[in-house]
């Protein structure tokens, strides 16, 4: 599944450009991992063209399902994809090295400047810029895939989950309950 080529860019992408794409994608992006899936996903689409629309979302959903940082695993994924081994340690290194040297240097002044009214308010503006973005990236998915109703199903659990004070154990396990009784449904058919 993922370790076909078949969508592999014309030209080879060399480790260091795979270094540096991931590196400006980590500098630039204020709101931690899922902030920049939108960015990485344009940046590898897009703006370079060495994935597929599809084969981005495949690594994304894989990225996300695996323990750690969503940006650092589809990082990991889509530079194993365009250039092995090599490329997932550029994809990664990239993805944390910005964030690592900026988040040392706020440190060393944040205490100085986070009671000020403007640097609060600035905060909050940059947290909605950052929930909007999740929002764009939802919504494209789901109306690239024609409002698949897995996505929708999902959308509204988590949506249930934000809004109520139900146990994600609970959904979690309704959902895996609703999923095995969708199979067997089909499986009859």
């Amino acid at each position: 599944m993922l370790q076909e080529k078949s969508d592999a860019p014309a030209r080879p992408v060399s480790v260091p450009r795979i270094f540096l794409s991931f590196f400006r994608i980590g500098a630039f992006t204020i709101g931690g991992g899922y902030a920049m899936v939108p960015l990485i996903g344009h940046e590898l689409v897009k703006t370079r063209g060495w994935l597929q629309e599809d084969t981005f979302e495949e690594l994304l959903l894989v990225g996300q399902s695996a323990p750690g940082p969503i940006a650092v695993n589809t990082a990991l994924l889509a530079g194993y994809r365009l250039a092995g081994i090599p490329g997932a340690l550029a994809g990664v290194l990239g993805t944390i090295t910005a964030p690592f040297f900026i988040i040392l240097i706020v440190a060393a002044w944040a205490t100085e400047f986070l009671h000020l009214p403007a640097v609060a308010s600035g905060l909050a503006g940059i947290r909605s810029l950052v929930v909007s973005l999740m929002v764009l990236a939802a919504w494209r998915m789901v109306r690239r895939n024609h409002g698949a109703p897995v996505m929708i199903a999902t959308g509204g659990l988590l949506a249930l989950l934000i809004l109520t004070d139900l146990s994600p154990f609970l959904v979690v396990l309704g959902a895996l309950l609703a999923g095995a009784a969708l199979g067997a449904l089909r499986g009859r058919s």
